[in-house]
């Protein structure tokens, strides 16, 4: 059957199972929408909630066109039949026949390229919706995929970093509306965030640190950075999970993961570092600190301080990993 005669069909079904026998509209339920955002890539799940015995009908999801464009439609709903169809530029409609929806039911997933760096926002409303020959009323939904979800990092100085490496998949928020980025970040934090940039790969064999539990979050990170000479810990068959990592010690476990990727450019490794407190920094990280300041993943400080030694931020932690990326 061509796609035309397709078309025509259910087209055909869609007014039959609409028009039979005359029914008052009875209140139904309602429409849901939810938004998950991950780097610019959006995803819409599209269901109803509340529903009984729902046969068939259309709804209607519109969107800004100027933020986001749409990429595919996943059908979810058993149904005899479905369509999709673009009704304009900031408007898709999705069509059912054949089906017995209920209670709560997921229609789709629908998934946008963000085409801006803001907020986008979606709605969807009812075109029809049946239950056999009575009309269902459902109520509308919007949703909004926030671009900056942590109120505490709005007019930060890392802000644009923050989010670049928070949609990367670097980071997590503390909670789902706060990143705290100047709390400090401690040695699991960062080897997480390397293991992160490696596509979390499944470590060959297991670490050997006694202060590192069994199922923890970082674990698997920690064993992953062991194997590839990132780390070696801290000695007496310790890690020191929790301490605090040191602008050095960030350092050094970048530098290691760079030369992994042959990233490390070895005629800059000897060149002097022009800061005040140059000799702070310890012996096992000169090297490690001569590169990044090199390469300008670390600045200092007013007063031409580098303060190796000094506690690395979330932000700071962010920002030096979105300079690496950028090299």
């Amino acid at each position: 059957m061509s796609r035309k005669a397709f078309a025509l069909l259910f087209a055909l079904l869609l007014v039959l199972t609409m028009t039979m026998g005359a029914a008052a509209a009875e209140e139904g339920g309602k429409i849901t929408l939810t938004a998950q955002r991950q780097g610019s890539t959006i995803r819409v799940a599209l269901g109803l909630e509340g529903v009984q015995g729902i046969t068939n009908g259309r709804i209607l999801v519109e969107y800004d066109s100027q933020a986001v464009a749409l990429q595919d439609v996943q059908l979810l709903a058993q149904t005899g039949a479905a369509s999709v169809n673009r009704e304009e530029d900031a408007m898709v409609s999705l069509a059912w026949v054949g089906s017995n929806l209920e209670h709560r039911a997921d229609l789709a997933i629908l998934t946008f390229e963000a085409i801006k760096e803001c907020d986008a926002s979606f709605s969807a409303e009812m075109g029809e919706a049946y239950a056999g020959q009575t009309k269902v009323e459902l109520a509308p939904a919007d949703v909004t995929a926030v671009f900056n979800p942590f109120a505490d990092i709005r007019g930060h100085w890392a802000e644009e970093e923050i989010l670049d490496s928070y949609y990367a998949g670097l980071f997590e928020g503390v909670t789902q509306t706060t990143f705290a980025p100047d709390k400090k970040m401690n040695r699991a934090m960062f080897v997480t965030t390397l293991y992160r940039m490696e596509q979390e790969p499944e470590p060959r064999k297991n670490h050997a640190f006694s202060d590192v539990p069994a199922q923890c979050y970082y674990e698997q990170a920690v064993s992953w950075a062991v194997e590839q000479g990132i780390t070696d810990g801290v000695g007496d068959g310790c890690f020191a999970p929790q301490k605090a990592i040191s602008r050095q010690e960030m350092a050094t476990m970048l530098y290691r993961y760079a030369k992994s990727k042959a990233v490390v450019n070895s005629e800059t490794e000897d060149r002097k570092m022009d800061f005040t407190d140059a000799d702070q920094v310890s012996g096992w990280a000169e090297e490690a600190m001569n590169w990044v300041v090199e390469e300008q993943i670390l600045t200092g400080y007013p007063g031409k301080r580098l303060l190796p030694r000094a506690a690395l931020t979330r932000a700071q932690g962010a920002v030096v990993l979105c300079r690496y990326m950028n090299l």
